[in-house]
């Protein structure tokens, strides 16, 4: 068995945000998670564009100051993904690749929102937002970085810092472009603020390496949980720009507002423009789309329902086909606290569920099985790959049929 250890920070000092960008960034392996620009402790690492450092300035100005601390290149998920190492830290154990295609967990559920008007203006089940609702009237936290939109480009989502009710609703919702949500962590910080963190598997990773390699930081110690969103893929901004430009026939400049699945579930990719009207394409047809855009580094991606979260969440099969559920998987201590605080408290309705349904989904097929594949084939050919361990190959994985369940 190869195992991958983490090390510590000094390991990496001499590295800088050259080797960041010439070893991660110019390989194709930078997931956009913003982890390196919350961990640099001169600031030098901006999330400006699709990846960090985009422009020559940005560039300029790190050469000009950069320490060579190495914290950046440590953290960074994109290609040391020490999954091995934080599995045996977080949970005293490792999974076995072949069957737990869910990562380890303490419980199975579904799940959603109690307040039918949460649970019908999430995604699918409102579950996330009322946890977090849950966790900040109950004062465990102070606040929740997670996404909404960019006010002046209400097609771009970005990272935000919620501290009521209102500011957690107002970033409901399924966003199918990356977000640099770890950057604003840091941001949270420099308030002092408690947070909990709602990301894809990507930004859990960025976090986990932190708080494994900087656990004496203000930056580790001020998050108390994570909630971790099943993720199959993400797409770069430009992708959205072109389904709403090219698709639905709307200028970039009438953009007022965008929704990926507005509706009755399981909804439709929605445009408004400055006049008012809509436009809408089916979200199984949106799919179609989308996934033409899908960034590289998440095609050998093996993390679908955010394995290193305290709460993972995302969608689930169930014979209640009215409304959208929550697959729900309780992984930690500080998890299962506020998963069963959020029952209790009649934040959120929970039932059980086979696990069957939850690996029943596409998302989870593209990424233990078409990536396996992909991952396989890129380091045959000696393509940049994350080091996952050796032992992730699609022959070895337990035999499933994905479909209909008879």
């Amino acid at each position: 068995m190869v195992i991958i250890a983490l090390g510590k920070v000094k390991d990496f000092k001499g590295k800088s945000w050259r080797d960041l960008f010439n070893d991660i960034i110019n390989r194709g392996l930078c997931t956009a998670c913003g982890t390196c620009a919350a961990v640099c402790p001169l600031d030098l690492i901006s999330m400006s564009g699709e990846e960090p450092l985009a422009t020559e300035e940005e560039r300029k100005i790190a050469e000009d100051k950069c320490t060579e601390c190495g914290q950046c290149y440590a953290c960074c998920p994109g290609e040391r993904v020490d999954m091995d190492d934080l599995e045996r830290k977080l949970f005293n154990r490792t999974k076995d690749y072949a069957s737990d295609l869910l990562g380890i967990y303490e419980e199975r559920k579904i799940s959603f929102a109690s307040d039918e008007d949460i649970r019908l203006s999430g995604a699918s089940g409102g579950t996330a937002a009322s946890l977090q609702i849950y966790a900040l009237d109950k004062g465990i936290v102070d606040a929740i970085v997670g996404v909404g939109y960019d006010d002046e480009k209400p097609w771009v989502p970005k990272p935000v810092i919620s501290k009521t009710k209102e500011e957690v609703l107002s970033t409901q919702g399924s966003k199918y472009t990356h977000c640099s949500v770890n950057d604003v962590i840091k941001e949270a910080v420099k308030e002092n603020l408690r947070v909990g963190v709602v990301g894809l598997p990507c930004h859990i990773h960025g976090i986990r390496k932190i708080q494994q390699l900087m656990p004496n930081s203000k930056l580790s110690k001020n998050i108390v949980f994570t909630i971790g969103l099943f993720c199959a893929e993400n797409r770069f901004t430009r992708g959205a720009e072109h389904i709403i430009t090219k698709r639905l026939g709307v200028p970039l400049s009438k953009v007022t507002k965008i929704s990926y699945r507005e509706g009755h579930y399981p909804g439709s990719f929605t445009v408004w423009d400055d006049e008012g009207n809509d436009y809408k394409i089916k979200y199984p047809d949106q799919l179609t789309f989308i996934w033409m855009h899908t960034r590289p580094r998440c095609r050998i991606c093996y993390d679908y329902s955010s394995e290193l979260a305290d709460i993972s969440l995302g969608e689930t099969q169930h014979l209640d086909k009215s409304f959208a559920h929550n697959a729900a998987l309780i992984r930690t201590s500080i998890g299962k606290e506020i998963f069963d605080g959020a029952v209790k408290n009649n934040y959120i309705v929970v039932n059980e569920v086979e696990e069957k349904m939850i690996i029943n989904h596409t998302g989870l097929e593209r990424k233990k099985y078409a990536n396996a594949i992909r991952i396989e084939w890129y380091r045959n050919h000696n393509i940049p790959t994350p080091n996952y361990p050796e032992k992730i190959s699609y022959n070895e994985l337990m035999e499933f049929y994905f479909g209909p369940k008879r």
